[in-house]
């Protein structure tokens, strides 16, 4: 059976899936036993619908190509690689990789408003009022969260919030 490189992509990825629940649901073991409950029912239920999702695609794999669906058609759509996808998705795994910058710099709550108003205003294509808005509708939803339910937000370089006060 010769595999395709989009086949190929696709066990890697399903096997590195496998992997992460799989550690997952064995790292719950040495929690806590309340604090293991979810980790160890999301890591196993990750496990068997990857697995399933494995052995799925084998026998699909194992009955050969996709014969086309209309008599004229010629060639079968393929699936793209990861090499043609890259370039759609690299703007998305900036804006993720500078949010992660933003809580690092200037917390969580900070961040998540930033991300939310400035990601809006630029792929949303939303009113610059209205991002604003959103963007502060998030910080005091979050800090509202975080006073009623007593939550510690993870530090940050600056903590804005620490130096105003606020938090």
């Amino acid at each position: 059976m010769r595999l395709s490189p989009a086949d190929r992509e696709q066990i890697v990825a399903l096997g590195i899936l496998l992997l992460v629940f799989g550690g997952a649901a064995v790292a719950s073991l040495g929690f806590p036993p309340r604090a293991r409950t979810y980790p160890l029912v999301v890591g196993v239920v990750g496990v068997l619908i990857t697995a399933w999702e494995l052995l799925a695609f084998h026998s699909r794999a194992r009955s050969g190509p996709v014969q086309p669906s209309l008599p004229g058609d010629r060639e079968v759509m393929r699936p793209a690689t990861i090499g043609e996808q890259f370039p759609r998705v690299l703007p998305f795994l900036i804006w993720i990789g500078g949010y992660l910058v933003a809580v690092w710099v200037a917390g969580l709550v900070v961040a998540s408003g930033l991300f939310v108003g400035v990601f809006l205003s630029r792929e949303g294509r939303v009113r610059w009022h209205t991002a604003v808005l959103a963007g502060a509708g998030i910080i005091i939803l979050l800090v509202v969260l975080g006073n009623v339910l007593g939550l510690r937000w993870p530090a940050s370089a600056i903590a804005p919030f620490q130096l105003l006060g606020l938090l």
